[in-house]
């Protein structure tokens, strides 16, 4: 069971690499209190004590950005 949460977590953060932009990592580490250094080395390792909160984070941080953008780009077509 753990091995499937743990498969689950990489594909998100696989994504998240994917879809993150430049100053994505950057907000998340100042939300978090960290540097952009530390945050970048946080992501990458799954076994860190703030790993998990940074995920979170960051996908919180891409999916609010996905949605401005949206929403951005229906009040032009709206106009």
């Amino acid at each position: 069971m753990q091995s499937i949460q743990r498969y689950k977590m990489i594909l998100t953060i696989e994504e998240i690499i994917l879809r993150k932009r430049k100053g994505d990592l950057s907000l998340a580490a100042d939300v978090m209190g960290i540097s952009q250094g530390n945050a970048s080395k946080i992501l990458v390792r799954p076994l860190a004590k703030k790993h998990k909160n940074l995920v979170n984070i960051m996908s919180q941080v891409i999916s609010m950005r996905t949605m401005l953008k949206n929403t951005g780009s229906e009040s032009l077509t709206n106009e």
